[in-house]
C-alpha cells in the first residue's frame, strides 16, 4: 500500500498508529478515521490511543472509530476469525472512556446489517414476533458499528 499511494504522489507515512500520533503537534488535525483497527490493541495500548486522539485533534475535531459489534452474536462469532484481535469493543465502554477523555456529541451509530436471509423469520403470532425480534437483535444484530465524537471548542 505504500508504494501504491507514493506512485499517486500521495503523501505517506509508514507507522502504528500511536506511534505516529505521538510525533504529530497538540491540536493539529481536524479529523481523525480509524476503521477496524482499535480492536487490534490491548486495553491500555487503547487507552493510550484514544488518549492521542484527543490531544491531538483540534478544537472541533472529529473522531470516527469503526470496530466489530460484540452485542450481536453473530458478528462475535466471526471476530476470532482475525487471531491478530486483541478483544472486542464494547460500544458502552467505547463512549464513556471517550466521554470522560472530554469528547462531547458521542454518538453511537450500528452498521453492517446482517442479510436477512440468515435472520430467524416471523411468523403471524404477536407474541411469537416479538420474540424473533428480540432475538434477532441479540443473534444477528449489526456487524459493526462507529462511535462518533467531536472535540468541544473550548
Amino acid at each position: 500500500m505504500i508504494a501504491h499511494c507514493v506512485n499517486k504522489k500521495l503523501d505517506v507515512v509508514l507507522d502504528d498508529a500511536v506511534g505516529y500520533l505521538s510525533s504529530l503537534k497538540n491540536g493539529s488535525l481536524r479529523g481523525i478515521i480509524s476503521c477496524h483497527v482499535i480492536e487490534h490493541f490491548t486495553p491500555p495500548s487503547l487507552l493510550t490511543f484514544l488518549r492521542l486522539c484527543v490531544q491531538k485533534l483540534a478544537p472541533g475535531g472529529k473522531l470516527v472509530l469503526e470496530t466489530p459489534n460484540p452485542c450481536s452474536f453473530f458478528a462475535l462469532s466471526m471476530f476470532y476469525r482475525d487471531f491478530t484481535h486483541q478483544q472486542p469493543v464494547h460500544p458502552e465502554m467505547l463512549k464513556l472512556a471517550l466521554q470522560k477523555l472530554g469528547m462531547k456529541q458521542v454518538e453511537i451509530s450500528k452498521l453492517s446489517p446482517v442479510p436477512e436471509e440468515l435472520c430467524l423469520k416471523s411468523v403471524d403470532e404477536p407474541i411469537m414476533n416479538e420474540n424473533v425480534t428480540k432475538l434477532n437483535d441479540l443473534m444477528f444484530g449489526y456487524l459493526d458499528y462507529a462511535a462518533l465524537a467531536e472535540k468541544p471548542l473550548v
